[in-house]
Formats: structure tokens, sequence, C-alpha cells
């Protein structure tokens, strides 16, 4: 599984078109941060943009294993298709969590930097963002896996442009001093919960799918 797993990394970093997806993402993140100092894209940036995308980690050496029909090869390894899997789950999680890193550094900015507010407002936003990384890395794998990278992409799009909606609509309608200020410990807990269900979930369905695939 380590070979695998190596494999994979490489493929996430050193491609250059998926080299080039980071750095257009780490740099947009960036110019948001240091341009607009408002409550808006503290939560836009902590909670929804950096933390999402570590999630999609998975989705570069899917897109590879298609054009190479890396599948058939990897049948011959000796790692089963639950370890295989579980590979993919380790490597997105391990981006989930260089990202966690990166969306906790841009809340100390926001915090300590900015003076937007006070840690205990601003911490369980990072904690929520985080949540939220890993509910969509659940729902969007096993849509990627079972219907392949092209139909997968188009849904992750829509997963993200719904998560977009979803995040101005809130902020319309409550406001987004409200969100900042709220009181977040229980929304904070449910969203953990359901982050670790959908991810057991996740994997149990996706190694269903998989299985079938290449029975």
């Amino acid at each position: 599984m380590k070979g695998i797993l190596l494999k994979d990394l490489y493929e996430c970093v050193c491609i250059r078109k998926n080299q080039l997806n980071w750095i257009a993402t780490i740099a947009l993140v960036l110019i948001l941060t240091f341009v607009f100092r408002t409550t808006y894209v503290f939560l836009l940036n902590v909670m929804i943009t950096a933390p999402l995308a570590g999630s999609c980690a998975y989705q570069f050496p899917m897109e590879q294993d298609e054009i190479v029909n890396f599948s058939k090869i990897q049948m011959t390894y000796p790692i089963t298709k639950k370890e295989f899997i579980l590979e993919r789950f380790l490597l997105t999680l391990g981006f989930i969590g260089v990202s966690g890193v990166f969306s906790l550094i841009l809340t100390m900015v926001y915090t300590y930097g900015y003076r937007l507010a006070a840690l205990s407002a601003t911490l369980p936003v990072w904690g929520m963002g985080i949540c939220f990384a890993l509910i969509f890395f659940s729902v969007s794998n096993v849509f990627y896996l079972g219907l392949g990278v092209k139909a997968g992409t188009v849904l992750f799009i829509l997963l993200i442009l719904a998560a977009a909606f979803g995040y101005v609509l809130t902020a319309v309608n409550f406001g987004v001093q409200t969100l900042l200020y709220m009181d977040k410990t229980f929304w904070l807990l449910i969203l953990f919960a359901g982050a670790v269900l959908c991810l057991i979930a996740s994997y149990l369905i996706s190694v269903k799918i998989y299985e079938a695939k290449h029975a």
C-alpha cells in the first residue's frame, strides 16, 4: 500500500497541471485574505475555500489511473481492494490535514493580525470548515468512483457551486456577523458526528463500488 500511496502523492503534487491547480488555489485564498479583511471573506476562506481544496486530492490520481487504465495493473499488486480504497482515503485525509493547517494559519491572521474577532469566535469556524471538508469528500468520492472521472468532475463542480450558493444564502439570511458570533458549539458537534459517520459510510460504499467494478 505504501507504493500506491507514494504514486498517488507524486501525481497530486508533481504533475504540472496539478501543481498549477494548487498554486492557483493558494494564490486566490492569499489574495482574498490580504485584500479583503472582512468577516465575509474570512468565513469564505476558512470555512469553505481552504478546507475544500484538500478534499479534492483524490481526484488527481483517479484521473491518471483512468488515462493509463491503472486498475488492471493494480490488480496484479499484493494489495486488496479494501486496502486500495483505504489508501485513497488516507491520501485525501492527509491533504485535508494540510489544508486544515493552512486554514488555521489564516484564522490566526484574521484573529491576531486583523483583530476581526476573538479566538473563541474564529476557532469554531475553522473546526466547522474541517468538518465540511470531510463531509464533502465523503459524498463526492462516492459519486466520483461510481460515475467515473468525467461525470464525477461535473458533479464535483455542481457540489462546489451548491456549497457556495448555500454559503451566500446563509450569509444573506442570517448575516455574516451573526454567523461569526453565534454560539457554534452545538453545530460543531453535529458536524463532527456527521463527518465521522459520512467517512465510515463513504468508505464502505466505495469498497462495494470498487469491488463491483473490478470483480
